[in-house]
């Protein structure tokens, strides 16, 4: 199974297969990661970036 993720561009869709994607994290992201392990919901940047790349589910529709 691919994984493709489609942008759009100047008007040209273009797709892109996730796992050669690099995942960068911005400041926002990782003060989420904190304010999630102060709630006791602790998760790693690996595990988002394993789901990004390999998700469980993935809408077709378009309607995302």
């Amino acid at each position: 199974m691919r994984i493709l993720s489609r942008t759009r561009i100047q008007g040209k869709d273009e797709v892109k297969d996730n796992r050669s994607c690099e995942v960068r994290f911005t400041k926002y992201a990782s003060e989420k990661f904190k304010v999630l392990k102060h709630y006791d919901f602790e998760i790693s940047e690996e595990e988002v970036v394993k789901t990004i790349r390999g998700p469980e589910h993935v809408d077709h529709n378009g309607t995302q």
